[in-house]
């Protein structure tokens, strides 16, 4: 696991986290604060190249299969 910090209200500090994800080669990027945008996770997919959650999506998704 490797932590990036990533304000999710600064769109300004995406690149560099995306780059430091990019630079350790992780295979999955998980975004765990609701406040990240299904923009940003698209933003980090694409440029990373791999798989990217968002902890809302993920969370939402579980309460689907309970309902």
């Amino acid at each position: 696991m490797i932590p990036v910090q990533w304000n999710p209200y600064l769109e300004s500090e995406s690149e560099s986290a995306v780059s430091r994800l990019r630079d350790e080669q992780v295979d999955l990027a998980v975004m765990d604060c609701f406040g990240y945008s299904r923009k940003m996770r698209d933003f980090a997919a694409q440029s990373l190249g791999k798989p990217v959650i968002l902890s809302r999506t993920m969370a939402a998704r579980v309460l689907l299969e309970i309902v």
